[in-house]
């Protein structure tokens, strides 16, 4: 187990990441800081609201489809800043009584989430470092409100590249989930950004209270081994289930959902963790080097399956 990591302490003289988040989807909780570095990654990469918003609606796709499908528990890991449609609101409106834990480390985002997001028997905000899974589900407040025996959704999205080990925390997570239950994942790619973007991103989050480590596509779609991916496979967020059809460019973002079967109620070792491949990710049409499209013609929104991936 990971040695405790310590909150992030609230201070408006430095910028980080939910309040960063919260600048390009919109929000008003920022501070100078916030929105200098937000700037400085839309320089980078002039689309990065749109793809924070895709990721966003991503995530409410994946949601919905969880609680469709009959799962009434959803676990928001890394959750950030409260969002005008947040976990419990997306899936309440299609089964009223879901229950929801939101999970984060950020002082300011647990003062919030506490202020705006809880309702007795229906949600919890809790502290947690997301590197030691099994303290989180231990806590009383989440216990209260989930039964584990039953599916739960755990939401690991946009936070994958602001842990170290990734991978190891799917293994730790799936040990203490019933099968069923399912796993949604959407991660910055390194194979989809330009040697520019990616150094420009990085270097903005360096200085920031949350540096980032984007992965490469087969370390996100090595996340999903052993589990049941659901269709499309991963696929840059905006190509998951679409709900519409607006194009806004390129988009850096890897999602995908998975169930776990009832033969990977078990531990099993990592498979991969974040590195970075870059072979050929700079040039258009060219896949990087390993990657096989699905389609013949590859395109900038051509989604990715994890057989597709080797």
């Amino acid at each position: 187990m990971p040695p405790p990591r310590p909150m992030v302490a609230f201070q408006t003289g430095l910028a980080n990441g939910p309040r960063i988040a919260t600048y390009l989807l919109g929000g008003k909780t920022h501070f100078a800081p916030d929105r200098e570095a937000a700037e400085r990654l839309r320089d980078a990469l002039p689309t990065i609201s749109a793809v924070a918003r895709a990721d966003r609606e991503f995530t409410e796709r994946a949601i919905r489809d969880a609680a469709e499908d009959g799962i009434t528990q959803f676990l928001d890991l890394g959750c950030g800043l409260p969002h005008p449609r947040n976990v419990h609101d997306v899936a309440g409106a299609v089964t009223p009584g879901a229950r929801t834990v939101y999970v984060d480390h950020d002082e300011l985002v647990l003062v919030h989430g506490r202020a705006m997001l809880e309702i007795p028997g229906v949600t919890a905000v809790v502290p947690g470092d997301i590197r030691d899974p099994q303290s989180i589900l231990e806590q009383p407040a989440l216990r209260a409100l989930l039964d584990l025996s039953q599916p739960v959704t755990v939401l690991l999205t946009g936070v994958v590249p602001f842990v170290e080990d990734p991978a190891a925390i799917l293994v730790n997570l799936r040990g203490h989930l019933a099968p069923g239950s399912r796993i949604v994942i959407s991660s910055a790619c390194s194979d989809l950004m330009t040697d520019d973007e990616l150094t420009a991103t990085q270097k903005v989050f360096a200085e920031t209270a949350t540096p980032i480590h984007p992965c490469s596509s087969d370390a996100i779609v090595a996340l999903f081994d052993g589990l049941d991916l659901l269709d499309p496979g991963v696929a840059k967020v905006h190509r998951w289930r679409p709900s519409h059809d607006l194009f806004f460019g390129p988009c850096p973002i890897l999602g995908g959902v998975a169930t776990l079967p009832a033969a990977a109620h078990t531990s099993r070792e990592p498979a991969l963790g974040c590195r970075s491949a870059r072979a050929g990710a700079d040039r258009p049409g060219v896949a990087p080097t390993g990657l096989r499209p699905i389609l013949p013609a590859p395109r900038q929104d051509t989604p990715f399956r994890a057989g597709d991936l080797r």
